[in-house]
């Protein structure tokens, strides 16, 4: 993550580039980073001039007019200037781009979308990002009276203590270390603890590293950076009498088909190993005998070609071996170890300690996406997935709060996992500061499959009432829930979710004479033109499809637009022309996409996604 050196680093750079320009337009890809990028924004930029570029803490802040815009880099977020007349394509993870009356082109680039591009009327202070945060570092506001004076009586470590941005800004755990290194105070001392003398030291020790670390551009200047490393790397090996090619990029399988099929030293920015190996050819990935002739009797020749198969058909097709080197090719980290090593069984943890104690519950979100994908990291590398994480939360009174989170079926999706996880925190009563927060996976299984028991295994005994009470605390209380049928042809009303009643009565049952309700639901929906989907979206979300003939070929979906391999349709549906409000009178189709099938249908020129097959 971008610490304050390094986004300082940043305002200094673009300062020049956009100061006193005035923005032609804004252009925006994706809206949906830590928070959604405001729909009114691109019309509020437009025409304005950038007055100046600031910094408080991690945030730059491009001074426009009347308010200013706040942008954070989150995890993986940067800023490149394009020069007037320079031709670079946008890459996958390029969202938004600032466009200057001189054709200077700002660009901000996330592949984790986890920082953020708000806007704030002056004073910006007043935002609530930024109305919280403690004093520069840098800045004579900043001395050792005033942080003995907000040590006295705290028992949090005083590495904690320093990392709190309520306490100061931008002294992140790198800095942290250092800083406490040259002073020589133990990172674990209770910040109440440390006298007035040794908070001089440490105020110096930590203006003069971040000081330091600005001159040189952040945390690049360790090793000399990736570049640095590679040219270490190979002046060893040229001392040892050996000649080596290097790559780095974020899977040693990605290394190295770049550096046997390249001359130079290749280093792939973190995020874009796909790009960097779609022009490879697929033998640099070194699959075995029989994958490569597969491939070769496809006329598969590229690494992209074998990246854009659906990954659906890749493991039943290629097995386990075709299904790494996939991952691989689309750029994900699922690279392990030769399976002459031993299985790897060390626990899987993610772990962060948290920028100053908090009561609230909103500095856990923000952390909480990037210790999922860590988690789910690890299990990719070893073709596991959850079924029951442990979240541990430690107090700043020094006692440890364990919270237990199952999911219903095995699973790697990280939306997912912080759906289920802000459900389970949803009432979570704390009996004091929350300073540190670890997730730990608890119990696994393997990547496909069903899990066996919901919540654990003991589902063979267990009464109903206590296995719905176990449900409800697991899945939160919005899940459990029976369904009436509603006289209606509008598919998303033809149901409701009513309590769930466990004690009642069961029904009389039918006489076997009568049709079997199951069957006769078969029968109908086999004599329909389309299937019907096994989730309903509602509401249902709009799309943009491009039409040939009167048929989708192409739906802009996650990824971008996507081409649209199978369609079925079309089925009219039109009903409630009664009501004061108007019917519908929708046209749908079924299409598959890589992403998979879906509903969709036209209505008054517009489409929309109405539910999924599984």
């Amino acid at each position: 993550m971008p610490e304050l050196p390094e986004v300082e680093t940043t305002r200094r750079g673009i300062e020049p580039h956009v100061e006193g320009k005035r923005i032609t337009k804004m252009e925006v890809r994706e809206r949906r980073l830590r928070w959604p990028i405001p729909a009114s924004l691109e019309a509020r930029l437009a025409g304005q001039t950038v007055d100046g570029v600031e910094r408080r803490g991690k945030y730059l802040l491009l001074r426009i007019g009347d308010g200013s815009l706040i942008v954070h880099l989150g995890m993986s977020g940067s800023l490149r200037v394009l020069e007037p007349g320079t031709q670079q394509p946008l890459k996958k993870h390029d969202h938004v781009e600032l466009v200057f009356d001189d054709n200077t082109v700002l660009r901000y680039h996330d592949p984790r979308r986890f920082g953020c591009i708000l806007w704030q009327d002056d004073p910006v202070s007043d935002h609530p990002l930024i109305e919280t945060l403690g004093p520069e570092p840098l800045d004579d506001d900043f001395n050792a009276r005033v942080l003995f004076a907000r040590s006295r009586g705290r028992k949090a470590p005083i590495k904690t203590f320093i990392m709190d941005s309520k306490v100061v800004v931008g002294v992140g755990n790198i800095y942290a270390n250092e800083s406490l290194f040259f002073a020589g105070i133990n990172p674990q001392r209770a910040a109440g603890n440390v006298s007035l003398a040794r908070y001089e030291k440490l105020v110096e020790c930590i203006k003069r590293v971040l000081a330091r670390a600005i001159e040189v551009g952040g945390t690049a200047h360790l090793f000399g950076g990736e570049t640095g490393i590679a040219k270490a790397v190979r002046e060893l090996a040229t001392s040892w009498g050996h000649h080596c090619r290097l790559a780095i990029a974020d899977d040693p399988v990605a290394a190295r088909a770049l550096a046997v099929s390249q001359d130079h030293d290749p280093i792939v920015p973190p995020g874009c190993c796909a790009e960097a190996l779609a022009p490879l050819p697929v033998w640099s990935l070194f699959p075995d005998e029989s994958l490569a002739h597969t491939l070769d009797a496809l006329g598969i020749e590229r690494i992209g070609q074998w990246a854009a198969l659906d990954p659906a058909s890749i493991s039943g097709r290629f097995g386990e071996r075709g299904l790494r080197l996939h991952r691989v090719a689309r750029g994900q980290a699922a690279s392990r170890a030769p399976s002459v090593w031993a299985k790897d069984t060390s626990p899987i943890v993610a772990e962060v300690v948290l920028g100053g104690p908090t009561v609230t519950l909103a500095p856990i979100h923000f952390v909480l996406p990037g210790l999922l994908h860590q988690v789910v990291d690890m299990l990719a590398k070893r073709d596991q997935a959850v079924v029951r994480l442990v979240l541990r939360l430690v107090l700043d009174s020094g006692h440890t709060r364990l919270v237990s989170v199952s999911v219903g079926r095995p699973t790697r999706s990280v939306p997912g996992l912080e759906r289920i996880v802000r459900t389970r925190l949803e009432n979570l009563k704390l009996d004091a500061p929350v300073v540190e927060l670890a997730i730990e996976v608890e119990e696994v299984s393997g990547e496909a499959g069903w899990q066996p028991g919901l919540v654990d295994r003991t589902e063979g005994d267990e009464v109903l009432p206590e296995l719905l009470a176990r449900l409800t605390d697991a899945l939160g209380s919005g899940a459990l829930f029976a369904t009436e049928e509603v006289d209606t042809w509008r598919p998303e009303a033809a149901w409701k979710a009513v309590p769930f009643a466990p004690d009642a009565p069961p029904a009389k049952p039918e006489r076997l004479s009568k049709p079997d309700p199951v069957d006769a639901l078969v029968k109908w929906e086999s004599s329909l033109p389309c299937p019907r989907p096994t989730r309903l979206l509602s509401p249902a979300e709009p799309i943009q499809v491009r039409v040939h003939q009167g048929r989708p070929v192409n739906i802009h979906g996650r990824t971008g637009w996507e081409q649209v391999a199978r369609c079925e349709g079309p089925e009219r549906l039109q009903s409630d022309w009664w009501r004061p409000e108007g019917g519908f009178d929708r046209e749908y189709w079924v299409v598959s996409t890589s992403q998979g099938a879906s509903w969709v249908y036209r209505e008054r020129a517009r489409w929309f996604r109405h539910g999924w097959f599984d």
